[in-house]
């Protein structure tokens, strides 16, 4: 029985709780992308959980290259396990598609202007079906404009309180 690699965990519950902390060492972050290189060329990642816990340490390099790799490491935990998350598959397609200059397709990425509002980072909407979304754990296109406007609503009526004191 091919059991997940302990080793790997590890690391990925290290970065996990780096990212998740906000206190985010490029340093260490690096290192451990290294050494989840190593167990990769070493033949030590076997499971879809080993290969989506690799994908995520990778997609913390938020560069092309790693972001490529990760999406590929991604892929194939879904395609190996169908249970694995595959909103992080469209999480990472997004952000390497915008890491290189495209605009995203599922519509995960957002970004905060200057009056603090969000909005969408740059979409190509013809590319995925909401049906498609719905597969990949993604709200469709029309809630995804519900839950901007909502979040929106609400950061206004903050900005708006403090400006008035």
């Amino acid at each position: 029985m091919v059991v997940d690699n302990k080793e790997l965990y590890n690391i990925y519950y290290e970065d996990k709780t780096s990212w998740d902390s906000g206190i985010i060492d490029s340093d260490l972050d690096s290192i451990r992308r290294m050494r989840v290189n190593q167990l990769l060329d070493s033949n030590k990642i076997k499971t879809a959980n080993d290969f989506e816990r690799a994908a995520i340490v990778f997609e913390h390099g938020k560069d092309s290259t790693n972001l490529k790799k990760a999406l590929n490491l991604i892929k194939i935990a879904v395609e190996m396990d169908s249970t694995i998350n595959k909103k992080t598959y469209a999480t990472i397609t997004d952000q390497y598609l915008l890491s290189i200059g495209k605009p995203q397709i599922y519509g995960t990425i957002f970004t905060t202007m200057d009056n603090y509002l969000i909005k969408h980072a740059e979409i190509d909407t013809t590319q995925v079906t909401d049906k498609e979304r719905i597969a990949y754990g993604v709200e469709t296109l029309a809630e995804q404009k519900a839950s901007i406007k909502k979040a929106n609503d609400i950061r206004a009526e903050v900005v708006k309180r403090a400006n008035e004191k």
